[in-house]
């Protein structure tokens, strides 16, 4: 496997279901928009719903990753929040494409989206992420004892979630 071929598809397939939408988007559109036939589509990738999956999930993996990045850069919880906002910024900024993929497949209709859309395992892992920092500073006593470590990260990962969807729709 040429991880080029698969890297080239997952970009043609990006700009075709950010334009288009999964459902108004044809493997052969995304074949087309490549210099690939369908067969090497599919070796890469199983299915349209295998390939929208992989767009998804990487949103939510960088956006991982860059959340554990920003985080080491700072001593303070206060600065590791503030870094992990700029972080989330930046990546909508330059894949501002799947960002609004992983969003489409957040909020869609029951039946729009193929059923393995619904797994929120990874948006809980990045979710669990920020309560654990929660945690932490409740422990060491930088954030009152008196706060309730899920509700807070309930207010800090929601708010950043929809100031990142109002940025991403614009």
């Amino acid at each position: 496997p040429d991880p080029k071929v698969r890297e080239e598809i997952l970009a043609a397939a990006e700009r075709m279901f950010a334009e288009r939408g999964y459902a108004g988007t044809s493997v052969q559109d995304i074949i087309d928009a490549t210099s690939f036939t369908k067969p090497v589509l599919y070796y890469y990738f199983e299915n349209k719903a295998a390939l929208y999956k992989a767009l998804v999930d990487t949103a939510y993996d960088e956006t991982y990753r860059l959340m554990v990045e920003a985080s080491q850069r700072a001593e303070t919880l206060e600065r590791q929040l503030v870094e992990i906002v700029t972080a989330q910024f930046e990546f909508l900024i330059e894949r501002r494409n799947v960002v609004q993929i992983a969003i489409a497949a957040a909020f869609a209709a029951p039946g729009e989206m193929p059923e393995n859309m619904r797994d929120n395992s990874k948006g809980e892992r990045n979710f669990d992420f920020i309560h654990a920092l929660n945690k932490k500073g409740i422990s060491k006593g930088v954030l009152g004892k008196d706060l309730d470590s899920m509700e807070l990260a309930l207010g800090i990962y929601g708010a950043l979630s929809f100031q990142v969807m109002i940025y991403a729709l614009q």
